[in-house]
């Protein structure tokens, strides 16, 4: 969707796990959509796809991970598993707010997400990659 973008892959966001890796890509990728709506000043319908989009890719990613908290016995996995369920939460909320009409939902959505997934991703996520690594999932 955006021609350009507003967040970018680095290295420092590699888990070193692909699966996992490609997963967060993808979100980076909707991160992007949400700007380009942004940018281009398209209506709340535009962010209600983007909304649902987000809503579908971030319960494929967190089923994912806690597939892998379940197969690899991982400590912290009721800890993590109630970050996910923060995020879920928050979106549905923002996702409420832009089907009442509520103005800058999208602003509101970039701010969460950007925070959210620098510290998820860069923190919570690392947390858990020596416990995936010692069971061979790289």
């Amino acid at each position: 969707m955006p021609k350009e973008k507003l967040f970018s892959w680095k290295k420092e966001y590699e888990l070193g796990i692909k699966e996992i890796d490609a997963e967060h890509k993808n979100i980076i990728r909707i991160m992007n959509d949400l700007y380009f709506i942004l940018e281009e000043k398209l209506d709340a319908k535009a962010t209600e796809m983007v909304l649902k989009d987000l809503l579908q890719y971030s319960t494929y990613h967190f089923a994912t991970e806690e597939k892998y908290f379940k197969k690899f016995h991982y400590a912290d996995a009721t800890k993590h598993i109630k970050h996910h369920h923060f995020f879920t939460k928050k979106i549905q909320q923002i996702y409420k707010k832009n089907q009442a009409g509520e103005k800058n939902v999208t602003f509101e959505l970039i701010d969460f997400l950007e925070d959210w997934f620098l510290e998820h991703v860069i923190l919570a996520d690392k947390d858990y990659v020596e416990c995936f690594n010692k069971h061979g999932l790289k």
